[in-house]
Formats: C-alpha cells, sequence, structure tokens
C-alpha cells in the first residue's frame, strides 16, 4: 500500500508492487529516509487563545505554579567549533556528515524555575568507548540507535519521576508537545499528563520560547572557551569527548537562570497573574551583556581562522536549531517533494560504516532507481 501511495503521488501508472517493496527497497539500500519534524504550517493564534482559555487556565488553577512543568528534546552537534559551521550556512542543518557526534538532550523545568529537572542525555551507543574510567553521573545517559527520544526511554523517564513523587507526596502536571513518544500508556499515579495544541508549540511551548536555546547559549559559550584556552596554551585543538560534552551540558544547565525560566513560561501563556514578569527589563540587559561577551569570544577565535571559513556568530548559535530529535517518520508526501526536489536527506543504518561517500553512492542511487521506474512507466 505504501509504494502504491507513492508511485500514485510521483504519477506512476500500472504499478503493481508488492506490499514488502517499499520496505525491501529500503533494507536493500540500507537506508533511513529522513526529514526535520517542526512546525507544521503557520500557528493559528485563534486556536491557541481557545485552548489557554479553556485547557491552560483551568490546569493553572488546580495546581501550584511549583507543580506545573514542560519538558521538551533538542538535538546538538556537541563537538561542533565555528568552522564547522561553514558547511550549514544557508542549508539544512539536519545532515548526515556530523550524525556521529550528535546527542539529544531532554529538557525539563517548573513554572517557577526551581526545579530544573536533571538532563537527559541520548547518544548512539549502550557503552560509548568515550566513558571507559569516565563516566557521566547516573541516570543522565541513555542511547537508542539514532540519538532519538522514543517510547521505550520517555515511559522509563516519567516510571522514575513518578516513584521519586511517591516519597514527596506531591502530584504535578507536565505539558509536553503530541510527538508520538510522548503519547505514553504508562500508568501514573502523581503525574497528569497535558499535551499542548499541535502546530503551536512555536508559540506556547515555554521550552520553545528561550528555554533550550538559553541552555544551548551557554553550551556554545563552553565550547568557545575550549577553543580559546587551546589557542592561549599553543596547543593542537581536542576533539570534545562524550563525556566533557555531557559535563559542559548540564553545566550550561545550571547557568539557566531561574528567571529565565519564569519570563519564557509566561510568554508562553502560564501565566495566573502578573508575577514572574517583573524581572523582564533586568533579565533583557543581562542576556545582552552576556550575548557581547559571546560575540567577544567568538570574534577572537574567528580572527583565528582563514578567511573563507568566517562565519557570522548568530549562525554559529543557531547551527542545530532545527536538528530532529524524534524518530517520526515523514508523510508521503514529504518523501515524494523531497524525492522530486532533489533534497532528500539520509542516513545510513550501518553504524560501523564511517566512509561519508557510502552515503553519497546510496542518495545517487536511490533516485536513480525511483526516476528510472517512473520513465519506464511513462513510456
Amino acid at each position: 500500500a505504501k509504494a502504491l501511495e507513492l508511485a500514485k503521488l510521483l504519477r506512476i501508472q500500472n504499478f503493481n508492487a508488492s506490499n514488502g517493496w517499499l520496505g525491501n527497497f529500503r533494507k536493500r539500500h540500507d537506508i533511513l529516509f529522513k526529514t526535520i519534524r517542526g512546525e507544521a504550517g503557520a500557528v493559528d493564534l485563534n486556536v491557541v487563545r481557545r485552548w489557554i482559555e479553556e485547557e491552560l487556565n483551568p490546569v493553572l488553577n488546580e495546581f501550584d505554579p511549583e507543580d506545573v512543568y514542560n519538558a521538551d528534546e533538542t538535538g546538538s552537534y556537541y563537538t561542533m567549533m565555528p568552522n564547522r559551521t561553514l558547511a550549514f550556512k544557508g542549508e539544512n542543518v539536519n545532515a548526515v556528515k556530523f550524525s556521529k557526534d550528535r546527542i539529544t538532550v531532554h529538557v525539563c523545568a517548573n513554572m517557577t524555575g526551581s526545579d530544573k529537572r536533571n538532563l537527559l542525555i541520548i547518544g548512539h551507543s549502550r557503552n560509548p568507548r568515550d566513558f571507559k574510567g569516565n563516566m557521566p553521573p547516573e541516570g543522565v545517559y541513555t542511547f537508542s540507535k539514532k540519538a532519538w527520544m522514543n517510547h521505550e526511554i520517555f515511559d522509563k523517564w516519567l516510571m522514575n519521576w513518578d516513584d521519586e513523587l511517591d516519597v514527596s507526596g506531591r502530584k504535578i502536571v507536565l505539558f509536553v508537545d503530541n510527538f508520538s513518544a510522548h503519547k505514553s500508556n504508562v500508568k501514573l499515579r502523581n503525574i497528569t499528563l497535558k499535551f499542548l495544541p499541535e502546530n503551536s508549540t512555536s508559540v506556547v511551548q515555554p521550552m520553545d520560547r528561550g528555554i533550550i536555546r538559553n541552555l544551548k547559549f551557554y553550551y556554545r559559550r563552553s565550547l568557545l572557551s575550549e577553543k580559546i584556552k587551546a589557542i592561549d596554551l599553543n596547543k593542537p585543538e581536542k576533539k570534545i569527548s562524550l563525556p566533557h560534552a555531557i559535563r559542559m551540558m548540564i553545566k550550561s544547565w545550571d547557568e539557566v537562570k531561574l528567571s529565565t525560566i519564569q519570563h519564557c513560561f509566561a510568554n508562553a501563556g502560564f501565566v495566573r497573574d502578573e508575577e514572574g514578569l517583573n524581572a523582564v527589563g533586568d533579565l533583557m540587559e543581562e542576556d545582552d551583556l552576556e550575548l557581547e561577551e559571546f560575540r567577544r569570544m567568538f570574534d577572537r577565535v574567528m580572527n583565528m581562522a582563514p578567511h573563507e571559513e568566517r562565519v557570522d556568530a548568530m549562525d554559529y548559535l543557531n547551527s542545530d536549531e532545527n536538528l530532529s530529535a524524534d524518530e517520526e517518520e515523514p508523510t508521503n508526501e514529504e518523501i515524494v517533494a523531497d524525492l522530486t526536489n532533489g533534497e532528500m536527506e539520509y542516513e545510513s543504518e550501518n553504524e560501523d560504516n564511517d566512509d561519508l561517500m557510502f552515503i553519497w553512492d546510496a542518495e545517487n542511487e536511490i533516485n536513480q532507481e525511483f526516476f528510472q521506474m517512473h520513465n519506464d512507466f511513462m513510456q
């Protein structure tokens, strides 16, 4: 059925593929189709207003602010220095070139900022080589084949937190987006799971209103600091190991201020009164000072780079902004659109193959096979 749907969208007539054609085709090429899973169109503000009035406000009246949480995931190229950002300037950053140096970071905090839950880092491997004698704190790291969030990881995280809440006797509400792995069937005693309206997380999800961006800001600043240390010591730059990246990410999360979290929740509509907005002026001034420091550090690093490798500080800061962190499949329409535009991206399922030529060869072969099939049927 899947193959027939694709053939129809590609305007291929008299195509009689078996049910297993697409699966065999993908398996034969050892290829996983991937697209960015972002906002699916413009945000309908009427839907947002109705959701705030009918869904959010009653919850805020029922739960204390300390017991209202939001959680989300973000992808990160944890080793990326400014000179590597050049490859992504003007391009889709969800590429295979840096797939081995990517992690997913699961971030969660409450409305007052008084409880920043421990980060959960998702990598590719069960036992990364870098971890030998250098293990991260317990419970901070887990893995999936593609370093993405999935049902198993999310359910386990929820159950562990639910058990923890048994001890304190607290009841909390957790808001998440509609990503399929978040739709848990786990029976929870102390956590009420609520979903944000579809296609509106850029407006109503506190994490997307600046919390995750702030976390990444501090992490990128730490990477620049590592680069500057190497310059000052006149030593070759060392690649950031995964354990070191995890420690830096944890430190960066510690640096995200309580007032930043409060401000982002309020901007997403999570507010019962004007409290929490009093520090907005100071917050913005403080962020400006930190951004100026970031730019100074960035300029120092860029001054050491060849002119053709220099990029803008904001390009570097936002280099993995749209990096996917989930396992959702693209729709048939997305597959066909990407194929006909020649822009479909692929990621090898063979994790031991580090030769990028395998990827490019597979890309050429898959495009040629689809379009040859199309031409054969059109003749």
